[in-house]
């Protein structure tokens, strides 16, 4: 009575076996069909692989031992001095100290333009703010040496800086 398909069913004929995509013949393909619609059933679980070894093989000789160089004295003092170390700290000391007070004298030309609505004023202390600080730092790196790469030196920092903060000096004085 019940011929394999599944559970009897009390109000009717006998419920069809549940469809499964891919496999066998469709709901509405007759009972005695093709056969399979994409092939031969896989099997239920695929063959386990055998686990990687868990031990690392131990080397096959033994690696030279590798020791330090010996240092020389100055090698070891040059190394205890620091990364980069100025040797004009005075002069860093003085550039500072006058620039700021260039820096405040054009912050009050600024300020004044700004008041006073005077757009020549604002630009040329404007351009003198910003130029101070760069013309600073070209200045020191050039009066510590960074100069003695030749001409091509002055088209990488600090001292591009320089030829930037003197360009921005023209150009406030123009303003003016």
């Amino acid at each position: 009575m019940n011929q394999g398909y599944g559970e009897p069913n009390r109000f009717g004929p006998p419920a069809p076996p549940p469809f499964e995509p891919g496999y066998g013949p469709g709901p509405s393909s007759p009972a005695g069909g093709p056969g399979p619609a994409f092939g031969p059933r896989p099997p239920e679980r695929a063959p386990m692989m055998e686990p990687p070894p868990t031990q690392i093989a131990p080397p096959t000789q033994m690696a030279p031992e590798v020791r330090p160089e010996p240092r020389s004295r100055s090698a070891e003092r040059d190394a205890d001095s620091g990364v980069y170390r100025s040797k004009k700290p005075l002069h860093a000391a003085l550039i500072g100290v006058s620039l700021g007070v260039f820096e405040l004298i054009m912050f009050l030309v600024f300020v004044r333009g700004v008041f006073q609505l005077d757009v020549s004023r604002i630009v040329a202390g404007g351009l003198m703010m910003m130029a101070l600080p760069l013309f600073g730092l070209g200045f020191y790196a050039l009066i510590t040496g960074a100069a003695h790469a030749g001409p091509r030196a002055f088209l990488k920092t600090p001292l591009a800086y320089l030829p930037v903060a003197l360009i921005l000096m023209v150009a406030a004085g123009a303003a003016a």
